[in-house]
């Protein structure tokens, strides 16, 4: 699936994407960014990208963002499929996480954490903090949300407050939460 999505955080701007057809992919980034760069102005940017690119679709990014007024500040391309990455320690309040793969993490999400991530994310304490899953395929699992503020893909940032081990996911638009009480949870370890 194709998409752009530009977001600011922190006075940088990000533009995360997804490329399958090339054709319409590009007319969808040209629109953003001109929808985003108005006169003199220039944007500078980030690009993070879920599949590697080939020279010519770099060399028509580097256009397609020199013809908008976009300066490239970085660029992201995925890491080569490997392990999950494991997190042994809590993440603190007031602290920025950002992450491309997925990620494990061994400790609490304090409240007043900011995590980005544009995979799956697996929580083995509490989250309380404040996450932001990027496509529409990804799911935060943790064994328990606490005043949570949880957005994934296009949907708004819901706060979500569960006390047994939950999955969250992005369906029709919305949050879907499935809980794992201790039944269930033994019914799937049987099987």
């Amino acid at each position: 699936m194709d998409e752009v999505k530009i977001k600011a955080h922190n006075r940088d701007y990000y533009v995360y994407c997804s490329l399958e057809h090339e054709s319409v992919f590009f007319n969808m980034l040209e629109t953003k960014l001109k929808a985003c760069v108005r006169g003199d102005h220039t944007l500078e940017a980030f690009f993070c990208f879920r599949q590697e690119l080939t020279s010519s679709q770099m060399l028509k990014l580097l256009q397609c963002a020199n013809e908008h007024g976009t300066l490239i500040k970085g660029l992201s391309l995925p890491l080569k499929p490997s392990a999950i990455r494991i997190i042994e320690e809590p993440l603190f309040s007031g602290q920025t996480y950002c992450f491309d793969e997925d990620v494990m993490i061994m400790g609490a999400v304090s409240a007043d954490t900011f995590i980005t991530c544009s995979e799956h994310m697996y929580v083995l304490g509490e989250v309380r903090g404040n996450i932001d899953l990027l496509h529409e395929d990804c799911k935060i699992y943790a064994s328990r949300f606490t005043q949570a503020n949880i957005r994934i893909c296009d949907s708004p940032y819901q706060n979500v407050t569960s006390f047994a081990p939950a999955k969250i996911y992005y369906k029709d638009m919305l949050l879907q939460i499935k809980e794992y009480k201790e039944e269930k949870m033994w019914d799937k370890q049987l099987r």
